[in-house]
């Protein structure tokens, strides 16, 4: 027992080194897996790149002064079009103004026209009733007394003379009266006609001033129309300009990125080439050490020492209970309790670790150089595919799954898919 123990100690000392070359080797080569250092612009980057990266900076620039200019000669419009909104509401006022200035000129010329009508009237009258008291005038002073005495001699009774001397002062105090009456009137009329004269000039004046300031509003309008105009057709221009600038920007941007992405993969592909040619050959490498330490290794025993009997060898057999008569057993049958220890016989790859409604559950190993271990009919597989496994790991319990009469491991060993006799690769405990 001592002995047995000392000779699985023994396997499994020999299994730490091989493990060390098996976790080296464990990766399994995938193409998708490659890796290498991503190429970026700074590793395909060259005169004709660089040069489209300048032009498109170049543009980049452009855009940045075109938009700054279209910035300022919008707000260049925007302080016109205040100006213009200012000049309406100038314009308005002064209108309203004019209007009232025209209205009180014209209210001044009505009434010019009607006291210069009046004083005509009164100036007429003024000369009539001038006439007639300066004929009382002659009567009495330029013609002398004695046509005075003819009208108080020409008197038929004393009462007559007296209503003749009476009418004669009357006439000539009425005459007096009526002329310091209209000279009055026409004073007034005089005075009202020159504050008329004078009111009407001074809207003239003020219309005067105001049309002069319409001129220099319409001036001012026509100026800032002008202006406008040239800021509207700067705008337009710089706007037109950004469109053909954008437009060129865009299409060298999208030249330039599918260059940079072409060269890029050109460079990923050609670097991907190395690292996979590099890593064939890593991996030649690794198998071709694999193979040599697997065909330096021997093969452990696949349960514990002390199970150290067949139950069933290799070469034909009769199990009349399974319906077997006289059929080739490929493998050897270790008849174990259930649960015990199922130790991998080599290290190796697990290729296969499922249920088989003959084997059970079972596991294939892959050694390399086309050698191959089954383990069928176990209880429990600790394993999965795609693992690797050292020498001696336990890679399943001992069972009686599938077809099987009892507790027990069923061993093959193959080579390049051909199945061998086992017990000329294990030395039995």
């Amino acid at each position: 027992m001592i002995i047995n123990e000392t000779k699985k100690a023994a396997f499994r000392c020999l299994t730490i080194f091989l493990s060390l070359v098996l976790l080296v080797s464990a990766i399994p080569f995938s193409v998708n897996s490659v890796y290498y250092d991503k190429a970026d612009y700074n590793d395909v980057k060259d005169e004709d790149l660089e040069a489209m990266r300048e032009q498109l900076n170049e543009y980049d620039s452009m855009l940045k002064e075109i938009k700054k200019n279209l910035k300022e000669n919008e707000k260049l419009q925007a302080n016109a079009d205040e100006t213009r909104k200012m000049y309406l509401q100038a314009e308005a006022i002064y209108n309203d103004q004019l209007k009232d200035l025209e209205k009180a000129k014209l209210y001044y010329d009505n009434e010019i026209e009607r006291v210069g009508k009046e004083i005509a009237e009164i100036q007429i009258e003024y000369d009539r009733e001038y006439e007639t008291f300066l004929g009382i005038l002659r009567m009495t002073y330029e013609e002398g007394t004695a046509n005075f005495l003819e009208i108080l001699l020409g008197a038929e009774s004393f009462t007559d003379l007296l209503a003749r001397i009476d009418r004669v002062s009357s006439l000539m105090r009425y005459s007096d009266n009526l002329m310091n009456t209209l000279s009055a009137q026409k004073y007034l009329l005089d005075a009202k006609y020159r504050q008329f004269v004078k009111d009407s000039e001074a809207q003239d004046e003020a219309i005067a001033a105001l049309e002069a300031k319409q001129a220099e509003l319409a001036q001012w309008k026509l100026e800032n129309e002008a202006q406008l105009a040239q800021i509207e057709a700067e705008i337009e221009r710089l706007t037109g300009e950004k469109g053909e600038y954008e437009s060129l920007s865009a299409l060298l941007d999208a030249d330039f990125e599918a260059e940079v992405a072409a060269a890029i993969a050109e460079e990923n592909k050609r670097r991907e080439e190395i690292a996979i040619a590099k890593e064939k050959e890593e991996e030649r490498k690794r198998q071709e050490a694999l193979a040599e330490a697997i065909r330096k290794q021997s093969y452990l025993w696949p349960v514990p020492l002390s199970f150290n009997t067949l139950s069933y060898d290799w070469g034909y057999r009769t199990i009349s209970s399974l319906g077997y008569n006289n059929k080739f057993h490929y493998g050897i049958d270790i008849p174990a309790y259930r649960g015990t220890d199922i130790y991998a016989s080599k290290a190796g790859k697990v290729l296969i670790a499922k249920y088989h409604s003959s084997y059970g559950n079972y596991i294939l190993l892959d050694h390399g150089n086309g050698y191959n271990t089954l383990y069928a009919h176990a209880s429990k597989l600790y394993v999965k595919a795609g693992e690797y496994v050292e020498q001696g790991q336990v890679i399943a319990a001992i069972g009686t799954t599938g077809t099987s009469t009892g507790n027990h491991l069923h061993f093959e060993v193959r080579i390049n898919g051909e199945k061998v006799d086992p017990m000329k690769y294990l030395k039995k405990p």
